[in-house]
């Protein structure tokens, strides 16, 4: 795993023939301009200069993922064929780096070739993305998130240095929790650090895992930062620390990337084992059997927040394939649920709708027809200081006062609507640790 990877500015590196362009165009101005993804398509300007494989590469690195529009042009294009070579040395190298397929109605099966017949194909049923492609395609660019019964994530803190010999000890220990059935939730290496978002995440979570690696502890800030929101958040916490590490807490040594002491009390359990080899010893195995054991029992009580998020239509506004395209992308970002108001019935809907809206991630207010019941939702989602995000589908929108400096979305079709919610809901991702853990070597 190469923490460098999931730094890239870009989503996607798109491959089409220049033939294909309008179609080409459609489809990455809806990826950039709705769904505010970073996409790396006008590659064929290297080929007004120098067109080396090397330059080639240069540009795929920048990305996290292969999309490749396969068309009958695009499948007989030997520039194409050279990008879609360069993104499976890519994927090869980096086992996150995704492959994907978007496959127009003219190309027959026969002629995709054999390196396209494993990657994730999605067809088109038209020269068109329609909600289903829509949401699938974003959906597939990132990690899919086990399936679960209960809400009973781990939270997990550990290095991401490949050179370490504590990230491969870290890997171990990943591989055995997932093994057992729990979803693994990581804050993935990123740019856009915030501190709310931090906090809402790892409160989704039943329980804390740190794995703290033999580093001075200069080098522990950024790691430990994790470790004092967790604690922050009355969080169950297990912690797996090698000596040295132990050492320079007992002498109040660790402290966070702004100066706060770090101290290890009050955690369920602090587990002395030596990560200073990526193969745990006989210690290391019994430190990481004790510590699933522990995360199983104080995992039951689940977690305070559901991150779920809610969505406040008109009833009746989507219909059941519009609802499973919304769900779809709420789901391969956060892996939890997305709340209706029309599914909030009974004498207490009205009570039951607050403590949705107030314990949800993000209050997405599509506003149709006349708006008052979505200015509604968004109001109280504003009162409990929860994010907003307002969608549109009128070209010209009055805006309560209260929400007189945002700025809705506007949507001309449902596949730009999905694009606004994707981006709406972006910022709070959560990284699916497990989906990961079972393709490192």
């Amino acid at each position: 795993m190469k923490s460098s990877f999931y730094r890239r500015a870009n989503a996607l590196f798109f491959s089409y023939s220049s033939r294909d362009d309008t179609l080409a165009r459609s489809v990455v101005g809806w990826l950039k301009d709705c769904a505010r993804l970073g996409v790396w398509y006008d590659a064929k300007d290297l080929a007004a200069g120098r067109t080396t494989a090397p330059a080639l590469r240069e540009s795929v690195a920048t990305c996290r993922s292969y999309v490749l529009l396969a068309t009958p042009n695009s499948l007989r294009s030997n520039w194409v064929a050279l990008e879609r070579e360069v993104a499976e040395q890519e994927s090869a190298e980096y086992n996150g780096f995704k492959l994907i397929a978007l496959v127009t109605p003219d190309v027959v099966p026969d002629d995709i070739p054999p390196p396209l017949q494993s990657v994730t194909r999605i067809q088109l049923p038209q020269p068109a993305l329609d909600g289903r492609t829509a949401a699938k395609l974003l959906s597939s660019l990132r990690p899919e998130p086990a399936v679960k019964q209960g809400d009973d994530d781990v939270f997990v803190t550990r290095s991401w240095k490949e050179t370490e010999a504590a990230s491969g000890f870290a890997d171990v220990v990943c591989r055995k929790i997932a093994a057992q059935g729990f979803r693994l939730i990581g804050d993935e290496p990123r740019a856009d650090d915030d501190a709310q978002r931090l906090r809402d995440i790892i409160s989704s979570c039943a329980t804390y895992l740190a794995l703290i690696p033999p580093r001075e502890p200069v080098e522990l800030r950024w790691l430990l930062k994790d470790l004092q929101v967790a604690q922050a958040c009355a969080l169950p916490v297990v912690i797996i620390a090698d000596p040295k590490t132990l050492a320079h807490e007992a002498q109040g040594l660790l402290a966070t990337d702004t100066g706060e002491a770090v101290r290890f009390a009050g955690a369920l359990a602090v587990i002395a084992a030596d990560m200073s080899a990526p193969t745990p010893d006989a210690q290391g195995r019994a430190a990481i059997d004790e510590a699933i054991a522990l995360i199983g029992d104080a995992g039951r009580r689940g977690p305070q927040n559901p991150y779920s998020v809610f969505y406040a239509a008109p009833p009746g506004a989507l219909s059941p394939a519009e609802r499973g395209d919304i769900d779809r992308i709420v789901g391969s970002i956060t892996g939890r649920r997305c709340i209706y108001p029309e599914d909030i019935d009974g004498a207490d809907a009205h009570e039951r709708t607050v403590r949705a809206i107030a314990g949800s991630v993000v209050t997405i207010a599509d506003i149709g027809g006349d708006g008052a019941d979505g200015w509604v939702y968004a109001g109280v989602a504003s009162g409990a200081r929860r994010r907003v995000d307002i969608v549109t589908s009128r070209p010209e929108l009055s805006r309560p006062a209260l929400f007189s400096t945002f700025r809705p979305r506007p949507y001309a079709s449902h596949v730009e609507r999905l694009g606004h919610v994707h981006a709406a809901l972006y910022a709070h991702r959560r990284f699916f640790l497990d989906r990961e853990v079972g393709r490192w070597h």
